[in-house]
């Protein structure tokens, strides 16, 4: 009998130490990704490896437009193939690209894909995905649109089309 106690014991013990883990794991996955409903300064890499600070860089008088993307991804390569051919459409609009591929991978994929041509257009590296984590990005592409005052108008998990980005950047 004692023994039976024990081990009902031991299974409510792990039971609540398991419902105890996966509480604490959402919440602070929600904690994260709600630190970005204002967009907080971002530290990468550009693609020759220098550091990169957004709030150096960003105007604060213009949206701004945050994907991220793998240039292996069939999905990201269409919406940044519909990005190259409409970004003219949304004025007043700045772009952060950022990746965790490696600078080799990258430079291979700016010659198909001329991102920097782009104005107001950054292309930016991890090589930790710090970045992703904050975001809570689990894979790509994801598109955040931030409004001027620097908080989070739309955020989009997976491929979206061209007229629904350039409809929200306008």
């Amino acid at each position: 009998m004692k023994r039976k106690n024990l081990i009902r014991f031991a299974f409510y013990l792990l039971v609540i130490v398991i419902i105890g883990l996966f509480i604490i794991v959402v919440f602070k996955q929600e904690y994260s990704i709600s630190d970005v409903r204002q967009l907080p300064v971002i530290e990468a890499l550009t693609i020759h490896g220098d550091k990169f600070v957004s709030s150096d860089y960003l105007d604060s008088s213009k949206r701004t437009a945050l994907l991220f993307f793998h240039p292996e991804c069939e999905y990201c390569q269409k919406e940044l193939e519909g990005i190259l051919a409409q970004h003219m459409a949304c004025n007043n609009v700045q772009w952060l690209f950022l990746t965790l591929a490696s600078e080799d991978v990258l430079g291979g994929f700016l010659r198909d894909y001329p991102l920097e041509a782009i104005p107001d257009a950054y292309v930016i590296r991890e090589n930790w995905p710090d970045t992703y984590v904050q975001f809570g990005v689990k894979s790509p592409p994801e598109l955040f649109i931030y409004n001027e005052s620097r908080k989070l108008i739309k955020r989009h998990k997976g491929f979206t089309s061209i007229k629904t980005i350039v409809q929200e950047l306008q």
